[in-house]
């Protein structure tokens, strides 16, 4: 019933997609793997998502859930990004200041507006292909890490 709430919709059309939309998202091949290699370094790691409808299934159907610590939804927290309510959610469930966080997006807009908390940022475009790009990630953890060693 979610999407069927605008004036002129079918409700049986809009319930029928949003049954399956969901179905369509598929994560990128180096999600599992850049979470992981970020457990292994004891990196705590929030996802937040502008997601308006409940993606917690999808989360599960593609192994993502195990690999990240906790989770912030602007369809739970009432907020979306780029509104700096969002990342102060995210940062008091990471028990972390801004400072200590690196923001990790896909939508210069809207994931950069944590920077005016502090928050570092890197904006990896969004891909074709099912490759993001995300081991840039671990190549900044490991070199922050090297340089306070």
């Amino acid at each position: 019933e979610l999407l069927a709430a605008g004036p002129g919709v079918d409700t049986s059309l809009g319930n029928a997609l949003y049954d399956v939309m969901l179905d369509t998202w598929q994560a990128y091949t180096d999600t599992v793997p850049t979470l992981q290699a970020l457990r292994e370094r004891g990196v705590r790691t929030c996802l937040l998502s502008n997601a308006g409808v409940p993606i917690r299934n999808v989360l599960d159907r593609d192994g993502i859930t195990p690999w990240y610590d906790v989770d912030v939804l602007s369809y739970e927290v009432g907020f979306v990004k780029p509104d700096l309510r969002i990342f102060e959610a995210a940062l008091a469930a990471l028990g972390l200041p801004a400072s200590d966080v690196l923001m990790v997006g896909d939508n210069a807009k809207d994931d950069g507006g944590g920077a005016h908390l502090g928050l570092r940022t890197l904006i990896l475009p969004r891909t074709v292909g099912r490759v993001h790009g995300l081991v840039a990630v671990t190549a900044l953890v490991d070199g922050v890490n090297a340089q306070f060693a």
